[in-house]
């Protein structure tokens, strides 16, 4: 993840990246954090996978 932001973001110029991850996924919360991301306000957006409902949060990174 860190990889792919930094060309993103630098390379590319992507001014601000996104990641919807599943509420409770303290792992991958634990990588986007990692990986300079910050929990946003944005209210969880229903899903669902395979019938199995869920809920993503948005992760951001940099700035609109």
């Amino acid at each position: 993840v860190r990889v792919m932001t930094d060309f993103a973001h630098d390379t590319v110029g992507v001014v601000q990246l996104l990641l919807e991850i599943e509420e409770g996924n303290a792992a991958s919360a634990a990588v986007a954090r990692a990986a300079g991301y910050h929990l946003t306000d944005v209210p969880p957006i229903p899903g669902e996978d395979k019938g199995r409902p869920l809920l993503l949060r948005t992760w951001a990174y940099g700035y609109a």
